[in-house]
């Protein structure tokens, strides 16, 4: 589901007609941002229903590294489909990877600092 969202997110954002391509650039790390958090709340509602049971590890550590694997696998098989059949697509899994690396060097989006920004400034 994780992996759908971030799909979703990029896939309408470069597909759409309502972005003039001179912002697209500028606009795209909004995707993942708003990626982010969807896919937050979908974990942490998932994490409340699964808590206690053998199907996750008790470690909140162990844990991230296993939904992280999971999603990198994901992005990968994706991207290895998307580069043989579909190479229109390949940046969509690109930008996804990328972005769940960045989660592991530094956890703020840019986009989430100018929001921030925005939202101190009021």
């Amino acid at each position: 589901m994780v992996n759908s969202i971030y799909e979703v997110a990029h896939e309408t954002f470069r597909n759409s007609d309502h972005i003039s391509k001179e912002i697209h650039a500028d606009l795209l790390p909004f995707s993942s941002l708003w990626a982010h958090y969807i896919s937050g709340i979908f974990i942490n509602s998932w994490k409340e229903t699964v808590m206690g049971s053998e199907l996750i590890p008790k470690d909140p550590e162990d844990l991230s590294m296993m939904l992280q694997n999971y999603l990198l696998l994901q992005v990968f098989n994706k991207l290895n489909y998307d580069v043989n059949y579909d190479e229109e697509k390949a940046p969509v899994p690109f930008d996804i990877m990328l972005s769940l690396l960045k989660l592991n060097v530094q956890p703020a989006h840019a986009a989430a600092e100018a929001v921030g920004t925005a939202i101190g400034s009021r």
